[in-house]
Order: C-alpha cells, then structure tokens, then sequence
C-alpha cells in the first residue's frame, strides 16, 4: 500500500472532526458519500465489519469494508474502511465516474473515520499498489491554490475538486449543429460541428477545408 492515498475531511483551522471527536458522527468524512473514481465494473464488494469506534481498531479484517472496481484498462481501484452496509451498488454492476457506491466509515485497521484509495494491477483486496496520477485537482501550496494536472497529492497537503462551471461547459461544449464563430488576426470564421460516420463529435472550418 505504499503509493496508497488516505483521504480526510478537514475543517478551516485542519481538524478532522467537532465537539470532544469522541464518536464517529464528530468527524466530518464520517458517513459522507463514496464515489466512483473513474467507469468500470464492480469486481469485488466485502461488507464484513462494523465500525471501530473511536482510537479502536480491528487488525483481524485489516482492510475493513472495500470495494473493488475493475476499469477494464489493465487498472482496478481498492476503496477501504467503508461503513457496514452502506453499499449502494452490487458485485457485477457498471458505474460511471461520480456514481455513489457506499458511505465512509470507521472499518478495518482504522482508528478514525477516512478513506483508503489505491490504484492496482490486480483485483484482489490488499494487492500491491501502483502509481497513478489525479486527472485534475486544487491544491494548497504555501498558502496559496494551485491548479494539478496528472499529479499525485503530496502527503498531509490539503486538496479539492475542481468544480465546473456550467456556463462555461455549456459555453465551451461542441454539440452538433452548433456554429462557433471565430476571430484570429482581425479574420472572422465559422466553424460549424458535426459527426462522423462513427458518431464522433468534429469542428470543420470551410476556409480551409480542414
């Protein structure tokens, strides 16, 4: 697991929990969420532990509850120490990006509610991890945001998701039938979309025939 990513929910001042944190329903990524990082298949759900309670673990199901998505490129992806049955997905289904699979919990060899995520190149629990770099992400560097592109997050760094706007999606997204008008060195041209035989989306501009 040593190119494993354990994730936390902090506040403001970096704390990962409220009140006396002295149950789980006191840190903040305790029951949010699970998604799916990327489209696949689920391989692999084992759903055999309670949560821990707080500072308490349980080393005879070191990985807790997990489950494992195989994304048909030679990759899958371990997510552990979700909550007991909290899986909204079943062994064999196709997910898409962003799909809900299961809440974090407090299961495993986890002494505080987080989640373990790690890229492998085989399907079983607790395989040997593989680098894999974050397609886009925020993170805070001497105080400052900074943009990540195909990067890993550094250790104890604080990072985000990039949200997107939907004005500039719609703005910038080619649907077919759509005409882009165009200005480059004082020139004017207008590139309508359109799709293959195969169905792909493709910009022509008719004053060069390209």
């Amino acid at each position: 697991w040593g190119k494993a990513l354990d994730f936390v929910i902090t506040d403001e001042e970096g704390s990962t929990c409220f009140g006396r944190c002295a149950q789980k329903d006191d840190f903040y990524c305790y029951n949010k969420p699970v998604l799916a990082p990327a489209d696949g298949y689920v391989y692999t759900i084992s759903n055999i532990a309670g949560d821990n309670e707080i500072n308490q673990v349980d080393t005879r199901k070191n990985w807790g509850n997990t489950i494992i998505i195989n994304h048909l490129n030679g990759l899958y992806t371990q997510i552990s120490h979700l909550k007991k049955d909290s899986f909204k997905v079943r062994t064999g289904d196709f997910v898409t990006k962003g799909t809900v699979v299961a809440a974090c919990g407090n299961s495993g060899r986890s002494p505080e509610p987080h989640l373990h995520f790690q890229v492998q190149l085989t399907p079983e629990i607790g395989a040997a991890t593989h680098p894999y770099p974050i397609g886009y992400f925020f993170e805070k560097a001497k105080g400052k945001r900074v943009l990540r592109i195909g990067e890993v997050p550094q250790e104890n760094s604080t990072a985000w998701n990039v949200v997107a706007s939907g004005l500039l999606l719609d703005a910038f997204e080619a649907k077919p039938g759509k005409l882009l008008r165009v200005k480059y060195n004082g020139e004017d041209f207008m590139w309508p979309v359109a799709t293959d035989a195969y169905n792909k989306t493709y910009i022509y501009c008719r004053k060069t025939k390209s």
